[in-house]
């Protein structure tokens, strides 16, 4: 499950940057590999990425079952606001540094390691807390 859900965080939401490039969004590739981030800023990430994986989840369903290019547009569009409410829900996190640290762990292996940890170590304190003792 872990594995899962690291992956998703750091993979999709690099999809639905480049439907927002293409769409004529901003451009962000190049300036995540020479930022830094705080600690703070990867578990407000991480706080994040716990609401905007089932957000990728469902939308990897629905682009599973279809091949319509438009209506693989219509479901990344969805996903685009839907992850953008969830993430701006979340404290401590703009969508542009939540986008941010995803360009930056898929570009930079020292970085994704550090931050595919803080994840693994989010899930299974999560998990365990809710399994007892």
């Amino acid at each position: 499950m872990a594995a899962t859900v690291v992956a998703a965080c750091l993979t999709m939401p690099a999809t639905a940057q480049n439907a927002q490039n293409a769409q004529g969004g901003m451009s962000m590739q190049g300036q995540q590999a020479e930022q830094s981030f705080s600690d703070a800023k990867i578990e407000a990430f991480v706080a994040a990425a716990a609401s905007v994986t089932p957000i990728i989840a469902k939308a990897q369903k629905q682009m599973a079952g279809t091949e319509d290019q438009a209506e693989r547009r219509k479901v990344m569009e969805t996903m685009r606001g839907e992850m953008e409410t969830a993430v701006a829900d979340a404290p401590n996190i703009s969508m542009k540094e939540y986008m941010a640290i995803t360009q930056k762990a898929r570009q930079d292996p020292a970085f994704r390691a550090k931050v595919q940890e803080m994840l693994r170590a989010e899930i299974d304190g999560g998990e365990g807390a809710s399994q007892g003792s």
